[in-house]
């Protein structure tokens, strides 16, 4: 719950030594994400100064995120177990910046240095499943910004009602 409800490195690292790189690779291979991998623990600095990095692509999350919205992972209960820990996700400066407070989206986040990532399944009359990542950012500040007008946009085309842009980004100088 920590590895996501606060992206917790530390509770990542734990689940990863319980489960094993190799195996969720396996699994990762068997639902067709071939270029999203799991190659390190967090934290192993040594690792990664060798070149070996986790890879993990926005087209590849949307895919695991569609299986949990299916109920492909495992079953139908195992499927609406994972999203409602993904809807505890404590951060809410990216993809639900401009969102209503309080609304229940399963997603998840990542940053480092000079990125900002996020996932969501966006509810509505029609859910929105969005990922959008970036990296070698200059201006982190900007980018949680635009993370968070697509959020909104995601938002709105899910059917959920709204002014067209949150006020903040609609004033004039």
């Amino acid at each position: 719950m920590l590895a996501i409800i606060v992206s917790d490195n530390t509770a990542t690292n734990r689940l990863i030594e319980r489960v094993g790189v190799a195996r969720v690779g396996e699994r990762l291979g068997e639902w067709g994400c071939v270029k999203t991998s799991l190659s390190r623990k967090m934290y192993d600095f040594e690792a990664a100064r060798r070149g070996t990095e986790n890879v993990m692509t926005a087209r590849e999350t949307v895919s695991l995120l569609l299986r949990l919205q299916r109920g492909e992972c495992e079953d139908r209960p195992t499927s609406d177990a994972v999203l409602a820990v993904l809807e505890q996700c404590q951060d809410r400066t990216m993809l639900l910046r401009y969102l209503p407070y309080g609304l229940k989206v399963p997603h998840k986040t990542g940053t480092l240095d000079e990125s900002r990532n996020d996932a969501a399944v966006v509810p509505g009359d029609h859910p929105m499943i969005v990922a959008a990542f970036t990296r070698k950012l200059r201006d982190t500040g900007a980018a949680v910004s635009w993370l968070g007008v697509l959020g909104w946009c995601a938002y709105r085309a899910a059917g959920n009602p709204g002014d067209p842009l949150p006020p903040e980004l609609t004033r004039t100088a």
